[in-house]
């Protein structure tokens, strides 16, 4: 039986074993895919690597007290999320993009020219408000659709495409600023 018809029969809630068979799983299918998302939004690995690890401890805590979510990876990507834009302002610190997205889009180019080219964009990146880089790896780097997106955020797939227009203006805005180009 799976797990969640197994908590079904009882009401909802989930036996430990339950919420250890889930919770496993779902570090198994997600841990990468979460830190680098993570890491898309804060400068550090060590930094993207421990604020993984808070959200799957929120993502355990969340388990063991409720019922299993209906869309995990949407559900994960909220707590990611959350748990990200928390840290960014927190620490009043702006976040780096990974380059491993440019590199790909860079191929052909030597080392130097792909640093070069990654620097406004990494710059006007880091310009945006929490929200708007959120928003922006969600689609671009998590490679969520609107409908995830608008779970992973509790709001309305119009609004997220909203949201999404709204953040690549602000990014074109910062991107010619930067890149002088205004």
């Amino acid at each position: 039986m799976h797990v969640r018809e197994s908590a079904a029969l009882r009401g909802g809630a989930l036996s430990a074993d339950e919420v250890e068979t889930l919770y496993v799983g779902l570090v198994r299918t997600y841990h990468a895919a979460i830190v680098g998302y993570i890491h898309s939004m804060v400068p550090v690995v060590q930094q993207a690597e421990d604020l993984t690890q808070d959200a799957f401890l929120k993502a355990y805590l969340a388990l063991a007290d409720g019922e299993p979510p209906d869309n995990p990876r949407a559900w994960l990507y909220r707590i990611a999320t959350n748990t990200a834009i928390d840290h960014i302002r927190r620490s009043g610190r702006l976040g780096w993009v990974s380059l491993d997205r440019l590199a790909h889009l860079l191929r052909g180019a030597d080392t130097a020219a792909r640093v070069e080219a990654a620097e406004p964009l990494q710059a006007a990146l880091a310009a945006l408000a929490p929200n708007d880089r959120a928003i922006l790896m969600l689609f671009a780097h998590a490679g969520l659709r609107a409908p995830e997106v608008a779970e992973v955020l509790g709001i309305t797939p119009a609004a997220a495409r909203k949201r999404r227009q709204r953040a690549r203006e602000a990014f074109t805005r910062a991107y010619r600023e930067v890149d002088g180009a205004v």
